[in-house]
C-alpha cells in the first residue's frame, strides 16, 4: 500500500517510506497483545521530504511531546528504510547516539551517516529521538566509511524503489529485534 509521507508520487517508495509504515502497523498490533511496563505510543508523520526543522509532522509531534500530550517521552525511534538488509544501522549524529548506547549495543547496530530524517527534527526541537533501519551487506560497508553513503539511498523516491526489492524475512527480522526493546 502506498506511503503517505513520499517525495515522488509515481515511485512504489518501497523502501523509503511504504516499508516502514508497514513495520509500524504491524508493531501496532503486536503491542496491542503484550504486558507491557511502560506506555508506547505509535506516530506517523508526514512532510519528512520538505526537508523543513519548522513545517513537518516530526515539528508538530515535538510541539505535543512538549505539551505534555503523551506524557513523559523516554525516547522516540524513527524508523527508516526498514525493507531491505540484515545489518541494524542507528544514525551517527552525536545527540542520537550519545543517549542511547545501551540500544545500540543490545541491538548490535552499527552507526551510520544518514541524510535528513524526522529523528534528527526531533533531536533538534529537545525531544530523545533516533532513527534506526538495516541495509545489506554491501551497503553496511559503504554506510560505515566516513564519506560513504549506500547505494539504497540513491534509489529512494525513484521509479527504482520499488516492492521487488524488499525482503520480507529481512523485515521480520529487523522488526523482532525492535520489538525486544519494548
Amino acid at each position: 500500500f502506498p506511503s503517505h509521507d513520499i517525495n515522488n508520487e509515481v515511485s512504489e517508495n518501497a523502501q523509503d517510506n511504504t516499508s516502514s509504515v508497514c513495520q509500524l502497523l504491524s508493531m501496532m498490533q503486536k503491542v496491542k497483545t503484550m504486558e507491557l511496563n511502560r506506555p508506547i505510543h505509535f506516530a506517523l508523520v508526514d512532510s519528512e521530504e520538505h526537508v523543513n526543522f519548522n513545517c513537518c509532522g516530526s515539528q508538530v509531534l515535538s510541539e505535543d511531546i512538549h505539551g505534555g500530550e503523551f506524557g513523559d517521552i523516554e525516547l522516540c525511534v524513527n524508523l527508516e528504510l526498514t525493507g531491505l538488509g540484515k545489518h541494524i544501522w542507528v544514525s551517527n549524529f552525536e545527540k542520537f547516539s550519545e543517549n542511547n548506547t545501551e540500544i545500540i549495543e543490545k541491538l548490535n547496530a552499527q552507526k551510520v551517516r544518514t541524510p535528513y530524517n524526522d529523528a534528527y527534527v526531533l533531536t533538534i526541537h529537545g525531544v530523545p529521538a533516533i532513527c534506526i533501519g538495516i541495509l545489506d551487506d554491501a551497503d553496511i560497508q559503504t554506510a560505515t566509511k566516513s564519506m560513504g553513503y549506500p547505494k539504497i539511498w540513491g534509489l529512494c523516491h525513484s521509479m527504482e524503489d520499488t516492492f521487488d526489492k524488499i525482503s520480507e524475512d529481512d523485515m521480520t527480522q529487523f522488526q523482532n529485534s525492535i520489538m525486544e526493546l519494548v
